[in-house]
C-alpha cells in the first residue's frame, strides 16, 4: 500500500479461496472490491479506521 496525504493506493491483494456459504463469498467479494478502489483513509475522531472508495462506498472498522 501507499499512503500519502489521507490518499490510499493498494496494490496486488492475495486471499484464500475457501468454500464459504454464497452469502459469506459474497460479502467477501463487496469487501475487496471496495478495497480494491479505496481511495481515501481516515482514523475518525472515535478511532475508527474509515476507508473509502471512488465510487462513494465506505468501510468502517472499530474494535469493540
Amino acid at each position: 500500500y501507499e499512503l500519502a496525504d489521507g490518499a490510499l493506493s493498494l496494490g496486488v491483494t492475495a486471499v484464500t479461496n475457501r468454500a464459504c456459504l454464497p452469502a459469506l463469498m459474497d460479502q467477501e467479494t463487496a469487501f475487496l472490491r471496495l478495497l480494491e478502489s479505496a481511495a481515501r483513509v481516515q482514523i475518525t475522531d472515535d478511532g475508527a479506521l474509515r476507508i473509502e472508495a471512488v465510487d462513494g462506498g465506505v468501510i468502517r472498522a472499530q474494535a469493540g
